[in-house]
């Protein structure tokens, strides 16, 4: 009876496993629940981990894009339209040899007077520099899904994106207001040359129109 017993348990263990496997390989958040009552429901983050992290977590919330190009002197486009109300995913291009760390902002000039923010700053590009090269002494592009956040930003979250050489990234700013807002590098130097561009955020009121429109 102890054996059948035990063999009972091993079985029910694998069922167990078995099931635990297949909601981890899905991305439903639905609820597992067991008869046992042993275990409670699992929240979205017990199966997904920080899936706010994940550089697909707001991409769907997207409802524009923008193709930003870095030279070694010049971001390209200089101007960007976008509309207010919107959300509009930028997606970064680093096609030079150096790092990069560029600002959201209205006034970046003001949040380079922040310690808080310069050592921000400081310490993204000593991490960007570590193990940029690999032994081959060959410079590689940067996929990992853990530095490629997408997550939707405000300009008082005064968003940035850092940029390793050849490396392409995103990231998703929602615009409240019509204003003027530069995207601009904020390493020593480098807005001299040229590392820095103007989204002119139009009125997009009328969006807000057709939405609700039938």
């Amino acid at each position: 009876m102890k054996h059948t017993a035990f063999h009972g348990s091993k079985l029910l263990l694998a069922k167990f496993r078995r099931i635990m496997a297949l909601c981890f390989r899905t991305y439903g958040f639905a609820y597992l629940l067991l008869a046992s009552g042993h275990i409670s429901a699992l929240q979205p983050e017990d199966v997904l981990g920080e899936y706010w992290t994940d550089p697909l977590f707001g991409v769907a919330s997207a409802e524009s894009s923008q193709r930003v190009e870095v030279l070694y002197q010049l971001l390209f486009p200089k101007v960007i339209d976008v509309f207010s109300g919107q959300t509009t995913r930028f997606i970064f291009e680093n096609n030079s040899d150096q790092v990069h760390v560029f600002l959201f902002s209205k006034q970046p000039d003001e949040a380079l007077k922040d310690e808080a923010f310069r050592s921000f700053v400081a310490d993204e590009l000593f991490h960007a520099t570590q193990e940029i090269a690999s032994n081959d002494g060959h410079v590689h592009s940067n996929t990992d899904s853990d530095d490629a956040k997408s997550m939707v930003g405000s300009l008082a979250d005064r968003p940035t994106m850092t940029l390793k050489p050849f490396d392409k990234r995103e990231i998703i700013i929602a615009f409240d207001e019509p204003s003027t807002v530069l995207i601009r590098c904020v390493l020593h130097g480098h807005e001299k040359l040229g590392h820095e561009s103007v989204i002119k955020v139009r009125n997009g009121d009328f969006l807000k129109e057709k939405k609700v429109s039938p």
